[in-house]
């Protein structure tokens, strides 16, 4: 369960800093480039979600509804 709620705060902090680097004034370029970086690193972040299903021993159809409901 903490580690199920960690990436539901990690996801939460990546969607603010995403909608802040898309309202920023910074240059189209740079937004770009961050956005990939933060998105590379959710992604790497994320590679642990098959394995918390394995661990929670739910049924497969349950378990995807609840950790998509996280990655929102």
């Amino acid at each position: 369960r903490q580690e199920v709620l960690a990436i539901d705060k990690y996801l939460k902090r990546y969607r603010d800093t995403r909608d802040a680097l898309r309202k920023s004034d910074l240059p189209p370029d740079t937004i770009r480039k961050l956005l990939r970086e933060i998105e590379d690193e959710k992604n790497l972040r994320l590679t642990v979600v098959p394995t918390l299903r394995e661990q929670a021993d739910i049924p497969a159809n349950i378990g995807s509804a609840i950790f998509d409901a996280f990655i929102g």
